[in-house]
């Protein structure tokens, strides 16, 4: 009854038990061809830039590389040279320079 709830009585009777279903089921046949969107129903994405509080895309600079998984790495110097414009990784300015501690201490 669409629309009223109304109080049922109680179902009386016996239930009689199913017969056995016999037969072949069939799958559907296969789709085939290709599936066009019309361009109206859709409007292009345009990736955001990345920034500290929205996830977007970015464009990497100079020193730093991306691998195929998508990792992000720097690109360092691993010795102080004169004409090599990468960053020098600590352990290069440590063995450039020593220990700046024990350094510091001597003066």
């Amino acid at each position: 009854m669409p629309g009223n709830l109304e109080q049922m009585g109680n179902i009386t009777g016996n239930l009689s038990p199913i017969e056995s279903i016999s037969g072949t089921l069939s799958s559907p046949p296969q789709l085939q061809g290709e599936l066009t969107i019309p361009e109206s129903r859709y409007e292009p994405y345009e990736l955001p830039p990345a920034t500290t509080a929205t996830l977007g895309g970015i464009i990497v600079g100079d020193h730093l590389s991306v691998t195929e998984d998508g990792t992000l790495s720097v690109i360092v110097a691993n010795n102080a040279e004169h004409d090599n414009t990468n960053p020098i990784s600590a352990a290069a300015v440590y063995t450039e320079v020593g220990n700046i501690n024990a350094l510091l201490a001597t003066i």
